[in-house]
């Protein structure tokens, strides 16, 4: 039987939840001209959310344009992959090469067709980039708007744009050609909760106050709890209230892993033939789950220094808002100043969530195999004990 609960992917259809109320709330900050700030931890299903929203949008005549700047590594690579973007948009209704050419003006753009038969271009500018050429670039979406329809553009991961350029103020930039636009509205997504709440929250920032703020946060328990049940419902399986909120709470809740660990359950009672499920079956799932990541997280704690590894390992079994000398007696840990430095790259390195209550280890697989780890785990430790 094809198992029901998906992860890794953007969910859509039966397998997304709960997304209902912020679905709505972001469909209508669109249409009435707004921009968006959608953040939260990884993992949380922004990407998916906004998926459902673009295909509405795209629906209802809008053009959308989705942007992952993890994809690009410098200005130039964002350059050419931008405009190519919003090319895309534009070339289905040019009827030749010269209107595209009088479209992109100033841009000193190569036009050729590619094998799909659609135009490709490739944009001549100054190495390394000027603020100028920037500029044009991020004024095509703009251009682009045609009858009356708002373009509609998505930045995913867009607290990036920090790592992208050591020469060009890329926030001023991006905030000084995005305020004047009249037909184009943005969503920004960010799951580093810490800078792209900086980004749009300090004063002295270009980007201070200009979106809607919409903080992403996990399902109300009682949704995934009916989620779980009506999936494992319409396979035949019958799960124990008990088992439902053990899968809640090893996952801590949060979509990605609630879907992976109800995923390894499914998947070991379709294999037995079982049509019931109880809590110890849990259990057995997410060692499972752990096991399958057992390498990976063997090579995250081996490029760890020691005082890392202490922290990470006492927020698997204690997240903590703070670090306090009981707290630091209790795990055998160094000074503050020591552990704040630590934290600091655990948190860059996308292992330690650091929310407004608590720090906590990001992946609840990850923390379970911290506080428990396989008797067949040999981790070697590293002997460089730098920040």
């Amino acid at each position: 039987m094809k198992n029901p609960f998906h992860f890794g992917t953007l969910v859509s259809g039966a397998s997304f939840y709960d997304r209902a109320e912020k679905e709505r709330e972001l469909l209508r900050a669109v249409e009435n001209g707004a921009n968006v700030l959608l953040y939260g931890p990884r993992r949380y299903g922004k990407s998916s959310l906004v998926a459902r929203v673009l295909e509405k949008l795209r629906a209802s005549g809008h053009p959308c344009i989705y942007f992952d700047m993890m994809k690009v590594d410098s200005v130039d690579a964002f350059l050419q992959a931008y405009a190519s973007a919003v090319l895309d948009l534009r070339g289905r209704a040019s009827k030749s090469l010269e209107s595209l050419s009088k479209f992109f003006r100033g841009l000193r753009p190569r036009f050729s067709v590619g094998d799909d038969g659609k135009p490709t271009v490739e944009l001549d500018f100054s190495d390394p980039p000027t603020t100028r050429t920037l500029e044009d670039v991020l004024s095509l979406p703009e251009k682009a708007a045609e009858n009356g329809k708002k373009i509609v553009v998505v930045f995913d991961e867009f607290q990036e744009i920090a790592r992208l350029s050591a020469h060009l103020p890329l926030e001023r930039i991006f905030r000084s050609v995005i305020q004047r636009q009249k037909r184009v509205n943005y969503i920004y997504l960010g799951s580093k909760t810490h800078i792209i709440r900086r980004m749009f929250t300090e004063e002295a920032r270009p980007f201070y106050q200009s979106a809607i703020p919409m903080l992403l946060e996990k399902p109300p328990q009682e949704e995934s709890l009916a989620f779980l049940r009506d999936r494992f419902a319409n396979c035949g399986i019958e799960v124990e209230d008990a088992a439902l909120a053990a899968i809640v709470e090893r996952s801590e809740n949060i979509p990605y892993y609630l879907q992976a660990l109800a995923y390894e359950v499914f998947e070991s009672a379709d294999a037995t033939g079982r049509k019931s499920v109880s809590p110890a079956d849990v259990a057995d799932a997410l060692e499972i789950a752990e096991r399958r990541s057992a390498d990976t997280f063997e090579n995250i704690v081996e490029n760890l220094s020691e005082t890392q590894r202490t922290l990470l390992t006492a927020l698997a079994n204690e997240p903590a808002a703070a670090f306090d000398a009981a707290y630091r007696r209790r795990h055998r840990m160094p000074n503050y100043a020591t552990i704040a430095s630590a934290l600091k790259v655990l948190v860059e390195k996308g292992l330690v969530e650091s929310g407004r209550k608590s720090h906590r280890v990001a992946n609840p697989f990850l923390a379970a195999w911290l506080r428990e780890p396989p008797c067949t785990a040999s981790v070697p430790h590293s002997t460089a004990d730098t920040e």
